[in-house]
């Protein structure tokens, strides 16, 4: 969340509305990263432990298409698939009243609920069909935590 928000103040100063889009995730850590547009495609900016959870270049004509660019890249450390619903774009302009986002003086974990609360989550499926998907392959497993932090990874 914290990179995210981050990477929503540089944008906006580069022009973009500041806005984020939530990933929910079955047996591994959600995701937030920061969205921005060019000529009318959509792009990601994002900060993660993984290699593979991360930018996303602006090639999207619609929200939708670009969250489930994610999805085959989403997976925790046994290669279970994990992402089963996003929500956005959660624009940041609608809190400003509520939450200090651009000085980082409220706790992002209230920021996160509070988007929990009010944001339509569009589901991709549900629980029980992801959990019968079949596992990543162990070479996709490998390239996608290598140089991660191992503190910092979910433990299915």
């Amino acid at each position: 969340m914290e990179g995210a928000l981050l990477a929503s103040l540089l944008l906006e100063r580069l022009g973009h509305d500041p806005s984020l889009l939530h990933f929910r995730a079955h047996r591994d850590d959600d995701h937030v990263v920061a969205l921005f547009r060019e000529k009318g495609l959509w792009g990601a900016v994002g900060k993660s432990n993984t290699t593979l959870l991360t930018w996303r270049p602006p090639l999207y004509k619609r929200i939708e298409d670009l969250a489930l660019s994610y999805f085959p890249f989403y997976f925790n450390l046994k290669g279970e698939l994990s992402l089963y619903a996003w929500s956005g774009p959660v624009r940041l302009k609608r809190y400003e009243k509520k939450w200090a986002w651009r000085a980082g003086t409220d706790d992002v974990g209230d920021l996160s609920a509070s988007f929990y609360e009010s944001e339509q989550e569009r589901k991709i499926m549900s629980i029980h069909q992801i959990e019968k998907l079949p596992r990543v392959d162990t070479r996709l497993i490998k390239a996608c935590f290598l140089g991660a932090n191992p503190k910092g990874l979910y433990r299915a």
